[in-house]
């Protein structure tokens, strides 16, 4: 007969799981816990006394006319919020543990903020969608923050921002640890975009992707067997700066040759402004696109050049899937067909050696670029990724 500690045990595992998958059915449970049929019965059964899971419609339709039975956690058990650091806004969220969004909002703010100022303007939104939400302050258990550049986890101090240069070296945990008095969870861009499409997206159940983001410039998320890879010093995945020609000019980051200097936005916009005069945005330059030759041929060079940085990665990590993200996806199709072709064409196992279910796939992501900053987010303290900082 299990005792009270073993019961507590498997109830933790079970919610730990429930926070990672949102929705799961007891033998999914079962499953990925390693715990016997029995022990997740009962520990369900005293959850659902607390409050704390609740059953669920989910899934298909079985013969007898009802989905089979799934849980979730309740927003008893609590909720977390997150902030992105936009360029010139912030994005709030709040969610509960069972992935439900409670409450979004984006507040202009001066390109010049400081992050005192996100702080205080983040505790004051997030206070109020605890209201709206009829939760107390005290079921905030977590904030994330998607913050533009590589973030040491450590301590989650800001390495480089080319978007904010001026908050290099800043330190995320002083700054919002003391606003919200909850755990701060901290992560780039690219990393939480990959956690939304596993979480809510296309890369769900996924256990080995890449999220490529095209973008101003270009960078990745990477997750191996389930989990988010951030690097000692937070820098993995920073693939727009893999130097693909050694000779070229020089980058931003200070390193010649970049990927990001060929296939950025910055470059094809350069170029685009060189040949065609004006200057133009990426929706701007989609609309443009069918009709302009010229702007054809430098997208369509962009998009060889991430297809064959995308090669580079790839030989590394032979993923079962790539996520295409980033404003560049405005292209469209023949933007998207031409960096596939290119990635195919460079990569070591060509599609046709293989059969289908061992090529890597390449789709688009399932969510826009800033909605899927902002639920990566928020997912990082639903998920518990990375480090508490």
């Amino acid at each position: 007969m299990q005792d009270w500690a073993d019961y507590a045990e498997a109830e933790r595992r079970i919610v730990g799981e429930l926070r990672q998958h949102g929705v799961a059915s007891a033998a999914e449970l079962t499953r990925l816990t390693g715990l016997s049929k029995a022990t997740v019965s009962a520990s369900l059964k005293h959850l659902r006394q607390d409050g704390l899971v609740e059953d669920v419609e989910f899934g298909a339709v079985t013969g007898r006319g009802r989905p089979p039975k799934h849980v979730r956690l309740t927003a008893t058990a609590g909720a977390c919020g997150s902030v992105v650091l936009a360029p010139d806004s912030l994005v709030l969220t709040l969610a509960d543990l069972g992935h439900r969004i409670l409450g979004e909002k984006e507040v202009p703010i001066d390109e010049g903020y400081s992050l005192a100022e996100a702080a205080e303007i983040t505790r004051g939104e997030l206070l109020h969608m605890i209201g709206q939400a009829e939760m107390t302050p005290d079921m905030l258990i977590g904030l994330g923050i998607a913050a533009p550049g590589p973030v040491l986890p450590e301590n989650g101090t800001i390495l480089r921002s080319s978007i904010k240069p001026q908050w290099a070296n800043e330190n995320l945990k002083q700054t919002f640890v003391h606003a919200l008095d909850c755990p701060v969870f901290a992560d780039n861009e690219s990393n939480c975009s990959a956690l939304a499409e596993m979480t809510w997206g296309v890369a769900k159940g996924v256990r080995n992707f890449i999220y490529y983001k095209l973008d101003y410039g270009v960078g990745a998320g990477i997750v191996i067997d389930g989990k988010l890879v951030s690097g000692i010093a937070g820098g993995a995945g920073e693939v727009g700066h893999i130097s693909i020609n050694r000779n070229g000019d020089i980058c931003r980051c200070g390193n010649r040759g970049c990927l990001e200097l060929f296939a950025g936005w910055a470059n094809i916009s350069r170029q685009a402004s060189h040949l065609l005069g004006g200057s133009f945005d990426i929706d701007e330059a989609a609309a443009l696109l069918p009709t302009v030759p010229t702007l054809q041929r430098i997208v369509l060079d962009g998009a060889d050049a991430a297809g064959f940085g995308l090669s580079l990665i790839a030989a590394t990590l032979n993923p079962e899937l790539v996520v295409l993200g980033g404003r560049q996806q405005a292209f469209g199709q023949p933007y998207r067909d031409a960096l596939v072709h290119a990635f195919e064409d460079s990569t070591l196992i060509k599609p046709q050696l293989v059969d289908k279910q061992f090529r890597t796939r390449v789709v688009e992501a399932a969510l826009p670029d800033l909605k899927g900053i902002a639920l990566g987010a928020v997912s990082l303290p639903i998920r518990g990724v990375g480090r508490v900082l």
